[in-house]
């Protein structure tokens, strides 16, 4: 079984930020699978998520299941996690090994830590207003 930790405030908020903007951005683009049936997309967004799972560490473009995702977000659907179960237990194993390894890489989890500063920074309301 998978150990986790109970998912900081601040970190749920930076991603449901991240979701935001990436539905925004769909949305922006013309909303190119409002068309598709929900059937599709579902099998489509399983696809890409075991795909994503054998070439976890590679250079996957997400856009398509972003997209995906935003469109069933849209339509009020739950993503169907019950269709890549193993998948999805896989990828939490991956996640978590991922983040242990950034944990004991100080030059990775430097740079991560930057990253947050600069997320933290650019969600402030001042900043947010920019946007």
């Amino acid at each position: 079984m998978i150990k986790t930790k109970t998912p900081d405030p601040i970190i749920l908020a930076m991603l449901r930020n991240q979701q935001f903007d990436e539905l925004e951005n769909y949305v922006s683009r013309g909303r190119q699978l409002g068309h598709t049936s929900v059937a599709g997309l579902k099998h489509r967004w399983a696809t890409l998520m075991r795909e994503w799972v054998k070439d976890f560490k590679g250079e996957i473009d997400n856009q398509e299941r972003s997209d995906i995702q935003a469109e069933l977000q849209l339509r009020g659907i739950e993503l169907p996690i019950e269709l890549i179960g193993n998948t999805f237990r896989s990828l939490q194993q991956l996640a978590q090994k991922a983040a242990d390894e950034v944990e004991f890489d100080p030059d990775r989890k430097a740079a991560g830590e930057e990253w947050l500063r600069k997320e933290l920074a650019r969600l402030s309301i001042p900043n947010r207003e920019k946007n």
